[in-house]
C-alpha cells in the first residue's frame, strides 16, 4: 500500500535527523571527559581537564573559587568527586559565586550535616 512506503519514508528520515545530523558538540557534551578533550561542565570554555586539575592546584584563589563553582553547578554527581575533595567545597566555600542561591543553601546544607559524620 501507499501508506507504508511513506511510512517507511518518515521512519529512515527522523533516523537521519535523529543520528547522523547530531552536531560532533553535542556529542561531546554528553560523554565522560577525557585529558584530551573539554569536559562537558565547561562546554562554553575552551579549557581542558588538565587545565581544570592546574587550576584547582594553584594558588590563584579567584580561578579555583570559580572552577570549584562551575563543576559544583554542572557536573554529574560522581564526576564532582573525581576532581574535588569535599575538604576543597570546605575550604572554597565562601569565595564560591553560585548562579542560583538554592545551590548556594544546598551546599551549604550538605557541608554541615557531613560535618557531623567527620
Amino acid at each position: 500500500m501507499w501508506y507504508n512506503c511513506w511510512w517507511n519514508l518518515l521512519i529512515v528520515l527522523v533516523y537521519l535527523c535523529t543520528c547522523l545530523l547530531v552536531p560532533p558538540a553535542v556529542k561531546i557534551m554528553t560523554e565522560r571527559a577525557t585529558t584530551a578533550q573539554r569536559p562537558y561542565f565547561f562546554w562554553d570554555y575552551d579549557i581542558s581537564e588538565e587545565d581544570i586539575r592546574r587550576i584547582l592546584r594553584g594558588d590563584n584563589e579567584v580561578e579555583k573559587a570559580w572552577v570549584i563553582t562551575r563543576i559544583l553547578e554542572y557536573a554529574r554527581w560522581e564526576d564532582i568527586w573525581r576532581y574535588l575533595t569535599l575538604n576543597d567545597v570546605r575550604e572554597n566555600y565562601e569565595q564560591l559565586r553560585f548562579r542560583w542561591p538554592q545551590d548556594r543553601e544546598l551546599w551549604a546544607h550538605a557541608l554541615e550535616r557531613w560535618s557531623h559524620h567527620d
